[in-house]
């Protein structure tokens, strides 16, 4: 427990000025204009019935098709933060990708067994091949998503998907791998699996093919990563190590990484709460990043390291040692800084509950190795506990990124 005592001394850095919310967004506005308060109260009303209409949009899309897939297969396996799915060929094959657990497979649903090989063989190296903009594009509920929010909604900052491999780069070892390292990726692969059959839905048959990813895989989508983290972890005073652990934790390295919160790309940010106060701080007014702007692994990178920056020296700066609110950050960045401060002034405390700075009067009496312990026992949420634990528990992997 001492080597944690250390891991976020570097932290302690001095924090910019930038907007505080909605508050300093008011104040910031032209104060000669003699309509100020009704002009704020009406964009943060607008926002609001905005960012609610953009969540119901979101969850109609992936209700949508999760039902439209229970038309093929007996089970919606959707892709989520650590694995990739992806539907082809009228959703009749799959391909899933678990970065996780560095695990392939692929389905086919058909009746004959050589034609099920031949596609099985295609959609091996379409999963090495396809790039993220494609996959994108063939993302229903998330491109829909993005689509109507561009029809339907003013306050949105939208992004290009770049057309970086989504999984081929890191298994084959180079950025833009040819046909040919394809092909010879997609026979290696193959080597040790057999296909395997069961029974559809549909009274056909499902074939499936399934493997493990070469173990340098991992590694390699780090390293690809290396100069979006370097770049944000200093322009907004973070450990890279600290961010490349906040990425393991929340997606695995999964470009696609996505779930029905909605939550997006590689650290997760979710448009309703945490990309709020990103936007805030990065565009000079609260926004809704929508799916094509977070699937940029570029903006996802800087809008993840900006909100730890704003839980570290905004929203917990009340918390006087630096490894304490290192943890507090931590811990907040998955369950909220409210929550966080609930876990220490808790229920007794009535309407003060959520109060960050009546909580760090309690963090500051403690040394920082307590209030690790005390997060880890009592945050209210199982995920949350758990996560401070991995995020700490990842940091050292990356050590060498620092």
């Amino acid at each position: 427990m001492k080597k944690l005592l250390y891991i976020a001394v570097v932290l302690l850095m001095a924090a910019f000025s930038f907007a505080e919310g909605f508050d300093d967004f008011k104040q910031g506005m032209d104060s000669g204009f003699k309509d100020e308060k009704s002009s704020f109260d009406t964009y943060k009303s607008e926002l609001e019935k905005e960012f609610a209409e953009y969540k119901k949009i979101a969850e109609a899309e992936y209700a949508a098709y999760r039902n439209e897939i229970l038309s093929f297969w007996k089970e919606a396996e959707m892709s989520s933060p650590t694995k990739w799915v992806e539907y082809t060929d009228g959703l009749k094959q799959k391909k899933v990708v678990d970065f996780e657990n560095g695990t392939w497979r692929l389905e086919v649903i058909g009746k004959d067994y050589e034609q099920a090989e031949k596609d099985l063989d295609a959609l091996m190296k379409d999963m090495l091949g396809v790039d993220r903009a494609t996959a994108f594009d063939r993302d229903v509920p998330a491109r829909k998503t993005d689509e109507k929010a561009r029809e339907q909604l003013k306050n949105i900052a939208t992004g290009t998907v770049g057309g970086e491999s989504v999984i081929g780069s890191a298994v084959i070892g180079k950025e833009h791998p040819t046909k040919k390292d394809i092909d010879n990726a997609a026979s290696q692969l193959k080597e040790t699996v057999e296909v395997k059959t069961e029974p559809s839905k549909t009274g056909e048959m499902i074939f499936v093919m399934q493997g493990k990813l070469p173990s340098e895989t991992y590694k390699r989508k780090a390293e690809e990563l290396k100069p979006s983290v370097l770049k944000y972890a200093e322009e907004f005073k973070i450990q890279p190590s600290l961010v490349y652990a906040v990425i393991q934790t929340e997606s695995a390295f999964n470009p696609m990484a996505q779930s029905h919160i909605p939550a997006y790309g590689l650290m997760q940010i979710v448009p309703t709460s945490a990309g709020k106060d990103v936007a805030q701080m990065l565009m000079g007014k609260p926004l809704i990043l929508t799916p094509s702007y977070l699937f940029n692994a570029d903006n996802n990178v800087r809008a993840g390291t900006a909100y730890i920056h704003i839980l570290y020296y905004r929203y917990l700066k009340a918390v006087n040692h630096p490894v304490s609110r290192f943890y507090c950050s931590v811990a907040a960045y998955n369950t909220g800084a409210g929550n966080v401060a609930s876990a220490f002034n808790g229920r007794s405390a009535g309407k003060n509950r959520y109060n960050v700075t009546a909580a760090a009067g309690i963090i500051n009496s403690m040394e920082p190795n307590a209030v690790y312990e005390y997060l880890r026992a009592k945050l209210e949420y199982d995920e949350a506990r758990r996560y401070i634990v991995k995020v700490t528990g990842a940091m050292p992997s990356y050590r060498y990124f620092d």
